[in-house]
């Protein structure tokens, strides 16, 4: 009798942590799916998951655009959808020779920027040219420094990483290694970026469905203990007449002790009815 009340007290109180802290850790995600669509055009400024969106869900700010002047034009789109189906974000940049154009959006609490968390995305390029060195993809954390940093150029094959020196140093092409990890306009890739504040450091890996590639023990930029917490995405167009059309959606950002709750807690869920299986049988 005694044992079979501890079965059962023990039973209620992981069923009541999982309902306890499953909200909360499923809280603390940073998400943008761009479900309530919007455009230059015809913005959005009401709903958070939008374009331009606003305030809220741990985003600090709405999409906005900065870079150098000329044509750039933001809308939430379904046609040609990523893999997970549905809206997600274009930026088309055009214009004169080295013009570049990005969206960009910061975040904060419920993920403290100088915790480790992970920033995961799905992206993609169309582009009518890109094969020079200043036609550049620029996927970062950038605001007063730069934490990680993800690089395309025309002119190399493959995805590219900067590996800062922690010091706020300039730009230096001797930091900029070469991931391995093919790069075709009009691909769908994944990212996931752990970025790790507390070492001024990062990994990131790239999938682009079949193959996948893994970076680690990445420097930041910044000397900074903490990340940026501004995500820009876009680019540099070489040459007068081109178009680059940059594609994000599946936007997340959790920070890395939630996921680990997450985990635990599911393991907690299931472990009590599989020992009262275990015991029936």
């Amino acid at each position: 009798m005694q044992k079979s009340l501890n079965r059962f007290t023990l039973a209620v109180l992981t069923g009541a942590l999982c309902f306890a802290i499953m909200p909360h850790a499923q809280g603390a995600l940073i998400q943008a799916d761009f479900d309530h669509g919007g455009s230059d055009a015809s913005p959005n400024t009401t709903d958070i998951d939008a374009y331009p969106g606003t305030v809220g869900g741990g985003w600090t700010s709405a999409w906005n655009k900065p870079g150098s002047a000329g044509t750039k034009t933001a809308a939430v789109v379904n046609t040609s959808p990523f893999g997970s189906g549905g809206n997600y974000l274009t930026l088309n940049v055009s214009g004169n020779a080295n013009q570049d154009g990005f969206v960009q959006r910061s975040y904060g609490s419920p993920v403290d920027l100088t915790e480790r968390h992970i920033v995961s995305f799905d992206y993609r390029l169309q582009a009518d040219a890109f094969s020079t060195g200043q036609d550049i993809v620029q996927l970062w954390d950038v605001a007063s420094g730069v934490s990680w940093y993800i690089i395309a150029y025309g002119d190399r094959n493959n995805w590219q990483v900067y590996n800062g020196d922690r010091a706020d140093g300039g730009f230096t092409f001797s930091r900029v290694l070469d991931t391995g990890m093919p790069f075709t306009p009009g691909t769908d890739y994944s990212f996931e970026i752990d970025v790790k504040p507390t070492t001024r450091s990062w990994d990131v890996t790239i999938s682009d469905g079949t193959l996948s590639q893994t970076m680690t023990n990445l420097g930041f930029r910044t000397s900074a203990f903490s990340a940026r917490g501004n995500l820009q995405f876009g680019g540099r167009i070489s040459s007068t007449g081109e178009t680059h059309v940059h594609a994000i959606d599946s936007l997340q950002i959790v920070p890395e002790p939630g996921a680990l709750v997450l985990l635990a807690t599911a393991f907690a869920c299931m472990l009590i009815p599989g020992r009262r299986r275990r015991r029936v049988r």
